[in-house]
């Protein structure tokens, strides 16, 4: 796997300013030099840790409303099949509580394929699990605090921002101000045989926009471990917006 990168420059527009004659205008305090989020520079993505750091406080600190949306060819049954995974999770400002929802499809013992939604409500007290699966609905709760967890894992996405950025070398696509704010979209893409003697090639590619603070705003990936098979191929989009109240759920209490 490729460990160089390649730049892409990213240039910026000087605005001059000036006047004869006639009073002089307040100072224009608009940033013109772009600002790379934390672990990039203008070569691309530096340290991976380091960014992960930031998008990590930034929402433990701002809260966030994230949503993905899945696509991975497995097997089911016996036979590969389009499966679409969704989630939406929920963090409260200031390391407060945090709601997740997903929906998946699960396999019964005849071969049928159901839809299984999943939701938990996580405070400072306990997480409670609800799950609905064909009509079924259980309710169970776990004694602790673990909301640090849950934003980690669902809301923040540790593991699935950790496997992207350190797979690949992430190079400098754009640099542009967005809603008074730098953003900075990242890009990968790599091709490599596999390690299984079939000389089969797997494919991986990225798009990661990402605010100067480190607040990652959008993920798009895709990853094919085998390019020549339909089995394994998996597409994923997920966006974080800004946080809002999570309110705990009638089934919670």
């Amino acid at each position: 796997m490729r460990q160089s990168l390649h730049a892409v420059a990213a240039v910026a527009l000087l605005v001059l300013a000036g006047c004869s004659g006639l009073p002089t205008p307040s100072p224009d305090t608009t940033t013109t030099s772009p600002e790379y989020p934390p672990g990039v520079t203008e070569d691309g993505l530096d340290d991976w840790r380091t960014l992960l750091d930031a998008h990590r406080e930034s929402v433990r600190e701002r809260g966030a409303v994230v949503t993905s949306n899945t696509t991975v060819e497995a097997p089911v049954a016996g036979e590969v099949r389009t499966v679409e995974l969704w989630s939406e999770d929920r963090a409260a400002p200031d390391a407060g509580p945090v709601y997740f929802e997903s929906e998946r499809p699960r396999a019964g013992v005849n071969g049928s394929v159901t839809r299984e939604r999943i939701a938990a409500y996580a405070d400072r007290d306990a997480v409670t699990w609800r799950v609905v699966n064909d009509g079924n609905v259980s309710v169970e709760r776990e004694s602790g605090d673990r909301v640090a967890a849950m934003r980690d894992q669902h809301v923040t996405r540790d593991g699935q921002l950790q496997r992207v950025l350190s797979a690949a070398a992430f190079e400098v696509a754009t640099v542009e101000r967005r809603d008074d704010r730098w953003v900075t979209t990242l890009v990968a893409n790599e091709a490599e045989l596999t390690d299984d003697g079939d000389d089969r090639r797997s494919e991986f590619s990225a798009s990661v926009e990402v605010a100067a603070s480190g607040r990652v705003l959008s993920l798009t990936f895709t990853r094919d471990p085998y390019a020549d098979q339909r089995v394994g191929h998996e597409q994923v989009r997920v966006s974080w917006a800004n946080g809002t109240t999570v309110e705990e759920p009638e089934w919670a209490r």
